[in-house]
């Protein structure tokens, strides 16, 4: 709940950077603790935000997190 809290706040102060950077903390925790569907919506959501916001260099960072998250769903690897 506290980094669903903080995400929100980030988002209403127009915080992309810090948004993003939750979405990542939230993807990571859903996937390791089982969540895997969670896991793929934060990630994916981060991806959209920072494309919207045109950051190549989050873009890039965004889509690799995603692939390897993919990759670790695929092989049953949480945690």
């Amino acid at each position: 709940p506290y980094l669903l809290r903080a995400r929100d706040l980030a988002r209403l102060e127009g915080r992309m950077w810090n948004e993003q950077d939750l979405l990542f903390q939230l993807g990571v925790l859903a996937f390791e603790t089982g969540r895997n569907d969670d896991a793929r919506r934060f990630m994916t959501e981060r991806l959209r935000l920072v494309t919207l916001h045109k950051r190549k260099d989050l873009i890039d960072d965004a889509t690799e997190d995603l692939r390897i998250l993919v990759s670790k769903i695929k092989l049953g690897r949480n945690r």
